[in-house]
């Protein structure tokens, strides 16, 4: 275990804390009792200075985070009436009272729980454990914006190719919080990736979640209980259809998830909490990942028509101007750096290529996500059917559920949407995370408020029985969600020292060292025969475990030209061209052809 990780982590956490106070002092919202939500904003509000000042200092101000900034200057100018500034000393934004002391103390609790469950699935000897592959991709954006303060995904076409990136859509306030870590800890990026901002970000998403818990129950046994549930996700009881395990993706298990489930946790608590302006935070959403960007400005225009057509056309224009204005927004910002589209390599005609291979796909994706979602949640809801079971209990358990009706029918929106986002754009590489980004995601904080529901009312019964069995559901969904993690392909514990001997990995290394280049392409290539499939197609080589002792790795595949493109369907192929136009190989040997 690194220590000095676990003082980042607590140093981020506790500074947050102290700056979002200060933030959060300025504006009286006459309303707020619960300190947990106090902490959450606190920190939500420390974390995004850090990485939106750190983003524009880095970027010499041309960042996306700017987005932000707009979405919180214009909620505050439409909730001036709650937002009022208030006149408080300089001690006194900085003072941590008494009420406080409790979350100010989980805080910390929290932090040192998540920096030794992290770091079990990173930390060993003599080779620490080898992340998901994915990280080794954000590693290269990390870099970059480190070194160049571009966001852009071409991490390795501005090291070898000495063009400079121009800013893609992506998810980059995670990234920038990584390249924050790295920039004062000079960690290794993998480290500060999957231990210290993971960590962080989960501390932030916990405290949110306790915040939730609170609004329906105060009992203490399940506000602790209730941190497990950021790893809450659907269940799974056998690996027959691992198309099933597509589907199950808990709020906490990445960066990119955590971040975007904090403020998911933020809408859900101002919704509960009939806060004025509720579903604005989710403006922010297409900034902080861009594949939100369909199911959330969607969803809210539809949402503007009801309000529009109930006479409350005030509101409507609030959430329709900022839409408007964010949309613009995103749209100037990378047409001004690409003088392009945001799309990418994929072009309208390639998705219309692709459903012409079977036009009843996306029936299939809708049918199919119906059948498998219903599969993987429908333990969840056994407690309230439970409850449901007499008719007095019934009508409690749905009376509290009615409270919040507005949030379920508008979450169930975005679910809907985002489903038919990705039947539509089905050819796409990814285009999964249209629907899992929104829905999946939110649709996990509605089942832990369901749950919490009946927790609540299970304990409000006469029956001793009942409260006792309350308990029992809390505490076996608690260790559900545990044992997910394990589950999960984001937390394997690879050792490379299974595949690779040590003497092979150190002789590397050193050879690494001697070179003493700013940047290192690893170039590997793979039998023809062993070309089996799409991901080994467009699989990146080997050499990923470099990164495990040194930054700035590019990873190369020499196998592009092996590679039988007529093997594929249309939608792989397409799939698998994209994917060649960003490989360094592909393109030498394409021009050389």
């Amino acid at each position: 275990m690194n220590y000095l990780a676990l003082a980042y982590i607590l140093i981020f956490t506790i500074s947050s804390y102290f700056i979002g106070s200060f933030i959060t002092s300025f504006f009286n919202t006459h309303t707020e009792k619960d300190n947990f939500y106090r902490s959450f904003v606190n920190l939500l509000s420390g974390l995004f200075f850090y990485i939106i000042g750190f983003a524009i200092i880095k970027s010499s101000g041309n960042t996306i985070m700017w987005g932000i900034i707009i979405i919180l200057i214009l909620y505050y100018i439409f909730n001036r009436s709650v937002f009022t500034i208030k006149k408080v000393s300089l001690s006194d934004r900085f003072s941590l009272n008494k009420e406080m002391l409790t979350p100010f103390l989980t805080i910390i609790c929290l932090s040192i729980v998540f920096f030794f469950f992290h770091g079990s699935f990173f930390y060993n000897s003599p080779v620490n454990y080898l992340p998901h592959g994915d990280y080794e991709y954000y590693s290269g954006i990390v870099e970059l914006l480190n070194h160049k303060g571009i966001e852009s995904i071409k991490a390795t076409s501005f090291a070898f190719e000495n063009i400079t990136p121009t800013p893609n859509p992506y998810h980059y306030p995670e990234l920038w919080l990584s390249a924050i870590i790295c920039s004062f800890s000079g960690f290794i990026t993998l480290e500060s990736i999957v231990v210290v901002s993971l960590a962080i970000l989960n501390v932030i998403l916990a405290t949110g979640f306790i915040s939730i818990c609170r609004h329906f129950s105060k009992n203490i046994i399940v506000q602790i209980l209730s941190v497990t549930f950021i790893f809450l996700g659907g269940l799974i009881f056998t690996h027959s259809y691992p198309i099933a395990e597509t589907y199950v993706f808990a709020n906490g298990w990445t960066p990119k998830v955590s971040m975007v489930s904090i403020i998911f946790v933020f809408f859900v608590i101002s919704t509960i909490k009939n806060q004025s302006l509720s579903l604005f935070p989710l403006l922010m959403l297409p900034i902080v990942n861009i594949s939100l960007a369909p199911a959330i400005f969607t969803s809210i225009v539809l949402t503007c028509l009801y309000y529009y057509f109930r006479k409350n056309k005030k509101t409507a224009f609030k959430y329709i101007f900022g839409s408007i204005i964010l949309a613009i927004f995103i749209l100037v910002f990378y047409y001004l750096n690409s003088k392009s589209g945001t799309a990418g390599n994929f072009t309208p005609e390639n998705i219309i290529e692709g459903h012409k291979t079977d036009l009843t796909k996306p029936l299939k994706v809708i049918g199919g996500s119906i059948i498998i979602l219903s599969i993987l949640y429908f333990l969840y809801f056994i407690p309230p059917s439970l409850f449901s079971l007499k008719k007095a209990y019934r009508s409690a358990f749905f009376s509290e559920l009615r409270k919040y009706k507005s949030l379920f029918i508008f979450s169930l929106l975005i679910v809907i949407v985002g489903l038919l986002f990705w039947s539509i754009t089905h050819p796409i590489s990814d285009s999964m995370q249209f629907f899992y980004m929104p829905g999946i995601l939110l649709l996990n904080i509605l089942i832990f408020i369901i749950i919490i529901i009946s927790f609540k009312e299970f304990q409000n019964s006469d029956t001793p029985k009942n409260k006792v069995l309350s308990f029992l559901i809390i505490i076996i969904f608690s260790i559900t969600n545990i044992i997910s993690v394990y589950n999960s392909p984001f937390y394997k514990k690879r050792d490379i020292t299974n595949s690779y001997s040590l003497e092979y990995i150190t002789s590397i290394n050193e050879n690494i060292e001697k070179s003493n280049q700013e940047n290192y392409l690893v170039a590997s290539i793979l039998d023809a025969e062993k070309i089996n499939g799409f991901w080994s197609a467009i699989s990146k080589g080997q050499g990923y475990f470099l990164r495990l002792s040194k930054n700035n790795i590019n990873l190369i595949s020499l196998i592009s030209p092996e590679v039988n493109l007529n093997e594929f369907d249309i939608i792989d192929k397409n799939r698998i061209l994209q994917n060649y136009n960003n490989n360094l190989f592909y393109k030498f040997a394409k021009n050389k052809a």
